[in-house]
């Protein structure tokens, strides 16, 4: 594994040292060269705060019950005393970058940034980021002329950076947009079955409420309703079409109950499916 780094002091680098407003204690540059996994697990945390950011590949973040994999653009914050546990993988072809740091100004700091702590950030990956990392390890490890004032304002200009790069949606959007196009896919190529959209929303690890919210916001309409137009689209091309049941028909679109699927045809189209049938014949 590669790690380049850069500490104030190794003996205690993962002490508070809380008498200074804002102070950086270590910052490094890791990338997997042969080893096929690396694990990060400290049950109690760290005793400072912790931001890493992935310029290439992914980081799997587990937190309580919730997987997060942040790939390229991704920043993760962890506050003092947290439970860590993440890990990435040769195969993914990590880069990351790390910054331990400390100080009594720093939540307040974070907080009036807007930066989310615990969660992942996601963001557009910018050279300007890394180079910002960069320059934070020459600092730490060059015996320079107040290297630590300079760590220190180079850490602070990285930090307004990730805030507004985030605060102005970054790569959350276009992420989310992203997953929203695949679903939407899903939907084309699986309408027929049933699609769990609690369950949907879960294997994304969105909460049901967010994700119904943000796709009605994208698409116009929610999931279910969604599904429903898609479903009905597709039973009134078989009515038109085909000689089919209107028992497998309500099948084939995926409704098991003819009765429910001649109930939502009705509410949505004003007439029954067998008078629709009879209507484009005419």
């Amino acid at each position: 594994m590669l790690n380049y780094s850069g500490y104030y002091n190794r003996s205690d680098d993962d002490l508070p040292l809380n008498d200074s407003e804002l102070f950086v204690k270590s910052c490094g540059h890791y990338k997997l060269l042969h080893l096929q996994k690396f694990q990060t697990t400290r049950p109690t945390g760290r005793g400072d705060y912790q931001l890493l950011y992935v310029a290439e590949g992914r980081i799997h973040f587990q937190v309580e019950d919730i997987m997060y994999d942040v790939g390229k653009g991704g920043a993760f914050l962890y506050r003092p005393e947290v439970p860590q546990d993440y890990y990435y993988v040769l195969s993914e072809k990590p880069d990351i970058f790390w910054i331990h740091f400390t100080g009594r100004g720093v939540e307040a700091l974070i907080r009036s940034l807007g930066l989310l702590a615990g969660k992942p950030m996601l963001l557009q990956a910018k050279e300007e980021l890394t180079e910002l990392f960069e320059k934070i390890i020459i600092e730490l490890r060059m015996e320079r002329y107040q290297r630590m004032e300079m760590a220190e304002a180079y850490f602070r200009q990285l930090l307004i950076m990730i805030a507004r790069n985030y605060q102005t949606g970054g790569q959350e959007k276009h992420m989310y947009h992203s997953m929203f196009d695949d679903v939407i896919n899903q939907f084309h190529h699986e309408f027929q079955k049933d699609i769990n959209i609690a369950q949907l929303a879960d294997s994304h690890h969105i909460s049901c409420c967010w994700f119904i919210r943000e796709f009605k916001h994208y698409t116009g309409f929610s999931p279910k309703q969604y599904l429903t137009n898609l479903r009905l689209q597709n039973a009134k091309e078989l009515l038109r079409n085909h000689s089919l049941s209107i028992s497998d028909i309500s099948s084939l679109v995926g409704y098991e109950n003819q009765l429910y699927f001649s109930r939502i045809f009705h509410r949505y189209n004003g007439i029954s499916p067998s008078e629709y049938r009879e209507r484009e014949k005419a």
